[in-house]
């Protein structure tokens, strides 16, 4: 990182909510985000702080608001309805 980079402070446990919240794996992210297989685990670990950019990133794909990640507490979040529908004229409906 260069020297006017801009770390951010985050809760892991809102990391963890974003990132399994839409379907990803630490290391899936990590590589998206960096390239580096293990960043995402580092700020889960407090070893590291992202960086703006890459809070950006993170935002991006796991399709959230930056605001999202400042919350003092990770929001409950009602479960999906279940799906009824279905398809017509398909065996075992």
């Amino acid at each position: 990182m260069n020297e006017e980079s801009i770390f951010i402070e985050i809760k892991p446990e809102i990391l963890k909510w974003a990132i399994n919240g839409a379907g990803f794996k630490n290391e899936e992210i990590s590589k998206k985000i960096s390239g580096k297989e293990s960043i995402v685990d580092e700020w889960l670990s407090g070893k590291a702080k992202p960086t703006l950019k890459q809070l950006e990133k993170l935002a991006f794909y796991v399709r959230r608001p930056i605001a999202s990640f400042f919350l003092p507490n990770v929001p409950e979040e009602k479960p999906l309805p279940k799906d009824f529908r279905v398809i017509p004229n398909r065996k075992g409906n």
